[in-house]
Order: C-alpha cells, then structure tokens, then sequence
C-alpha cells in the first residue's frame, strides 16, 4: 500500500483526490487544506482526513508520497524541503517554486538519496478517468514516466 498525503484540495487537489482514492494499493491517508469545516464537492468525503498543519504530512513517517498542489513559494517551499528531509517522494505541479527554487530542492533531494521530485505538469485533472494514460515527467532527469488509471471513479 502507498501511502499519500496532499496538500491542498482546491481544484488541482480534487482532481487527484478522485482519481487516487478508487486506485488499488493507494491510500490518500492525509490532506491538507487552509479551512477544514469548508464543504467539499466530493461524494462520500470523510472530513477526518483533512488537517490544517501541512508538517503534520511532511512528518507522518507513513506517509510515502507528499504531492503538493497549493502553489506559490511560501510555505509549499519549506513543506517540500521537510518532506524531502523525511525521505519523502514529492509531486507539485508548483512552476513558480521549480522556476525560483529548484536548484536548492534538487540539491536536497541529492543529498538525501531519498527523494525524487517529479512534476506532473502534463495532468489535467478535468480530463483525468479510467483507462486515460498519464505522463509524469522527473524534472531533474527529464525521464518520463506512464501510468494507466484503473479502478472505480467518481
């Protein structure tokens, strides 16, 4: 079982929410967002994964994967790099923080031989189903990488 933590549930973080949460072998086991009593447009939502502390995801040492989707450099710079610290694997579809600061994370990430940054800038999430294929590009590496979404969606 992977073990994933989002931060943000805006309309990039509901996308990837209802695409992984029907996936097998994937559990989204925390999210973060900036208001937990705000209603959500997702069906059968449990609430009790939503937090307002987005170190407590960076942190959960179970959790495998951190993909951020709040955007901008603050905090989702320092978020990243705790992550990263805790031998997470990070997704973020953050131009603006690979553009500005992604020297210093991949330096991090090389250091921590731990982490790999990847950038999913070729996912549009309103285009997302079963059977679609997505390309995930490492940003470092320039490798690309294929998945096919199976599974029950919304």
């Amino acid at each position: 079982m992977i073990n994933i933590g989002l931060i943000g549930l805006g309309t990039v973080g509901t996308g990837v929410f209802k695409t992984l949460r029907n996936c097998p072998d994937v559990r989204i086991k925390k999210i973060a967002v900036s208001n937990v009593t705000k209603q959500r447009n997702i069906e059968n939502f449990d609430y009790s994964l939503l937090t307002t502390d987005p170190y407590e995801i960076a942190n959960d040492k179970d959790i495998d994967i951190v993909v951020e989707v709040i955007g901008g450099i603050t905090p989702a710079k320092d978020i990243i790099k705790t992550a990263i610290k805790n031998k997470k694997h990070i997704v973020t579809a953050n131009k603006e923080l690979l553009a500005k600061c992604g020297a210093e994370i991949f330096e991090l990430e090389t250091k921590m031989k731990s982490a790999v940054v990847i950038d999913n800038k070729k996912i549009n999430t309103s285009k997302v189903g079963i059977g679609c294929r997505v390309f995930v590009t490492n940003v470092k590496t320039n490798a690309e990488f294929e998945y096919k979404i199976v599974g029950d969606t919304d």
